[in-house]
């Protein structure tokens, strides 16, 4: 979780629920005397957040924040940042590579109408390639409910029921290249050694690990003869 105590305390029956939700409900609140607010039943979610990797925090319009642990102020984030941070929790990495990530965010997926996807993904994509799983948000302001009404734990999505205008969204992690299996070579070395023929690398390429060579001196037990 990626709330401050504050929202947890607010969300705290529906955190406690939130890996039951199945269902979305969604919501177009009303503005008095313009117009009526609209609400959908429940609808089955694509995939819902029963046996996923759920984290929940603060976002829009493609932005992320996390509450400091110093502070608990909320402090902006870039995506891959936050998918790096997931990354590294010991219960995601524990859990089987097809365990999909499901991020209660609101507006991750959002886009720009002029955003070119090819060069800028949403940051719903910088995610899942950094946690190499597939990830499920929406493009919409959200919230987890608790069962209420006689309606079962759900998602609120703010979104009209009549007129949709967000998505939830499934992004799979692109494709990684396969880890290189080519030995190094004097080629991998700095051009000041490669052209020094009576140096020895310190640190590159066949010497070493792969460092910068540091050293241009004779090898011990090694002569050098003109003439």
């Amino acid at each position: 979780m990626f709330l401050n105590a504050h929202d947890m305390a607010m969300r705290d029956e529906a955190m406690r629920v939130v890996s039951a939700i199945q269902h979305q409900i969604l919501v177009m609140e009303g503005l008095p005397g313009v117009y009526a607010g609209k609400e959908s039943g429940p609808l089955p979610l694509p995939r819902g957040l029963t046996d996923s990797y759920i984290a929940v925090g603060h976002g829009d319009t493609g932005r992320t924040t996390l509450a400091r642990r110093s502070t608990h102020a909320n402090q902006a984030l870039h995506p891959k940042q936050l998918g790096r941070v997931l990354a590294r929790r010991k219960s995601l990495q524990t859990l089987a590579p097809d365990v999909p990530v499901w991020l209660l965010v609101c507006e991750l997926s959002m886009t720009r109408p002029d955003q070119d996807l090819l060069t800028s993904p949403s940051s719903a994509q910088y995610v899942a390639n950094e946690v190499n799983r597939t990830v499920f948000t929406v493009d919409r302001q959200l919230a987890p409910s608790e069962a209420i009404g006689g309606l079962p734990p759900h998602l609120i999505v703010y979104d009209d029921p009549d007129n949709l205008a967000g998505h939830i969204g499934s992004f799979r992690p692109s494709p990684r290249p396969p880890p290189s299996t080519r030995s190094p070579t004097s080629a991998d070395c700095p051009t000041v050694a490669r052209n020094a023929p009576t140096s020895r690398c310190a640190g590159c390429g066949p010497c070493g690990s792969p460092m910068v060579c540091t050293s241009t001196r004779t090898p011990p037990g090694r002569r050098t003869s003109t003439g």
